[in-house]
């Protein structure tokens, strides 16, 4: 066997590299677990002497400082403790503090611990970095269910629709209060109105919390709430509710598909979009679309099916698509003769007096109010009857994309397309189009994609609110942009976005 000068033979030698590369592999292992560990001890020996520091500011003063600085050389506040001193490598990743208590995360790369309020002994807590199932844009506030489970909102909160048991506006993400009705639910739909959220359970039930003047809640009572509360099934005999349809950002109305295959509403009735011959409002769900049972989606004061092509309530712009401005108590036929002969429609989107069908093509078709433009056909006239979405300009050559349609309560619709793009049109005034102006338009306009967005890929989820839209990429992550004055965003500000915002990153 040939053998090197040194003695070994050519399988020695390759054992002893094989030897000497699993040693190293070992030793890079027990390297990275002990560097990780030395992170670790650092972040919880750093966040140990800021607590102190930040305690003893309180005692001094009363209340937790609202900012912290850690250059403890140049900061003026460096003799007031509230400079905190951390480790190399270590850099405040967040900070709140209020008059009783203070939240403090600690970031090394990608390694964050926190602690939370003025706890003792100290509560060293591991966070991980929130994506986002679904977000759902409302009038005036946004939730999102993140791939956790849990669920967080955020912007106005005047009724409690954050769900977070107060009534302060925030403008990053707050957690809604899981603790009570929904302890140890799962969460497998979220739907968000003008001022109410609901989820429906895996149970399958309903709870919801916010503002309730018309039984929006559907606990049986007007009382608002800031927490999750049950809808009161106890009139369907059994009948358990399977679904969800909220309008987002511009209903008081909430409707759910149920076990029976029947579709039953709450809250709002004032314009007969229950779909039952009556305008009388309801606390509780009761059955609605004349007992025929098909999917909905909700506008301010109209409703629609999905699967047949049905509308009901107000009529005045010609939302209900049947040829005429009456508004109906009971279910019309959307005319099906001109712009949607032949089509197959397979999802909705409903508006605050228009609505928009999304054909198998896929093509979009709307019809209703038009004075900002939101039909998309060029014009600002009203129609009665669906008309196809102008697509000879921004959208030449575009594919759209089979199911990210959203429409806003402000009066603006948005698409999204198979090559990255995501187009808007109708109503500007908040720069809800995000193509960095605030002008109006007649017909499609392209999102900016070259700021937050930069490289996001499709599919997109969109999700239309009053004035503002929230959008999920393939990454999980939300971005939003329109109006801002309550928080909506998320973004830890209230200036209204002409372009895509990234919503605060959250950590749980």
């Amino acid at each position: 066997m040939l053998r090197y000068r040194s003695g070994f033979t050519i399988v020695e030698l390759l054992v002893v590299i094989v030897v000497i590369g699993v040693l190293a592999a070992i030793s890079l292992v027990s390297y990275s677990g002990i560097n990780s560990q030395a992170i670790v001890a650092s972040l919880q020996s750093d966040l140990t002497s800021s607590s102190n520091i930040l305690k003893l500011f309180s005692v001094e003063n009363g209340s937790y400082p609202t900012t912290v600085s850690t250059d403890c050389v140049a900061s003026p506040d460096s003799n007031t403790n509230k400079c905190l001193k951390l480790s190399s490598g270590n850099t405040v990743y967040y900070y709140s503090g209020t008059s009783t208590g203070f939240t403090l995360r600690i970031k090394n790369g990608s390694t964050i611990y926190a602690v939370s309020d003025n706890s003792s002994p100290l509560q060293y807590v591991a966070s991980t970095l929130v994506t986002w199932n679904f977000i759902r844009a409302g009038g005036y506030h946004t939730c999102g269910l993140s791939s956790s489970g849990r669920l967080y909102c955020w912007g106005k909160n005047d009724f409690g629709q954050l769900g977070d048991g107060t009534n302060n506006n925030s403008s990053v993400p707050v957690a809604v209060d899981m603790t009570g009705s929904l302890n140890g639910k799962t969460i497998v739909n979220l739907g968000v109105g003008n001022n109410h959220s609901c989820v429906r359970t895996s149970e399958p039930k309903v709870y919801c919390w916010g503002s309730n003047s018309l039984g929006q809640l559907g606990d049986g009572t007007n009382n608002n709430s800031s927490v999750p509360v049950a809808v009161d099934s106890s009139s369907l005999g059994g009948v358990s509710l399977n679904n969800l349809d909220l309008a987002s950002g511009i209903t008081n109305t909430t409707c759910s598909n149920a076990s029976d295959g029947q579709v039953y509403c709450w809250g709002n009735n004032a314009n007969g979009q229950f779909g039952n011959g009556q305008l009388t409002n309801s606390l509780v769900p009761i059955l609605a679309m004349g007992g025929n049972g098909m999917p909905l989606r909700l506008g301010s004061a109209h409703s629609c099916s999905t699967t047949v092509l049905y509308c009901t309530g107000q009529g005045a712009y010609g939302q209900l698509g049947n040829g005429t401005t009456a508004g109906s108590t009971t279910p019309v036929s959307v005319t099906t003769s001109g712009a949607l002969s032949g089509k197959t429609v397979n999802s909705l989107g409903l508006g605050s007096s228009h609505t928009c069908a999304m054909s198998t093509e896929p093509k979009v078709y709307c019809w209703g109010r038009n004075n900002y433009g939101q039909l998309g056909d060029g014009t600002t006239n009203n129609s009665s009857v669906p008309v196809a979405l102008n697509t000879s300009g921004a959208l030449s050559g575009k594919t759209l994309g089979a199911s990210a349609l959203g429409l806003g309560g402000g009066l603006f619709n948005c698409i999204g397309t198979t090559d990255n793009g995501i187009y808007c049109w109708g109503r500007n005034d908040y720069g809800q189009l995000g193509d960095g102006t605030n002008n109006d338009g007649l017909t499609p306009t392209a999102v900016s994609m070259s700021g937050a967005m930069n490289g996001k890929t499709s599919p997109f989820s969109l999700s239309a609110g009053g004035s503002h839209i929230c959008v999920k990429s393939s990454d999980n992550y939300a971005y939003c942009w329109g109006r801002n004055d309550y928080g909506q965003l998320g973004n830890n500000s209230t200036i209204n976005a002409s372009t895509p915002r990234t919503v605060r990153y959250t950590y749980e």
